[in-house]
């Protein structure tokens, strides 16, 4: 019986087969959002959806934090929490 899930270490690897009417993939939001307005995929099977994970960012507690590390905290927060 052939194996029915592929797994890949590249995500775009698997959008790419998504996108050419290949199968379906589980994508994170901030991948797949522009492509699902713009009607290139579409959402299937929403009633299986696995559940949403938390995203962390663990740094060494300080009064100061430099400012790369807070530019990079303020752009995941953005990117991931809307």
């Amino acid at each position: 019986m052939p194996d029915l899930f592929t797994r890949a270490k590249s995500g775009g690897l698997l959008m790419n087969a998504a996108l050419n009417n290949a199968g379906i993939i589980i994508a994170p939001t901030f991948m797949v959002r522009s492509l699902l307005q713009q009607e290139r995929l579409e959402t299937v099977l929403d009633d299986y959806m696995p559940t949403e994970t938390g995203l962390y960012a663990i740094y060494p507690h300080s009064k100061l934090v430099s400012k790369k590390v807070r530019v990079f905290v303020d752009y995941l927060a953005e990117t991931w929490c809307t």
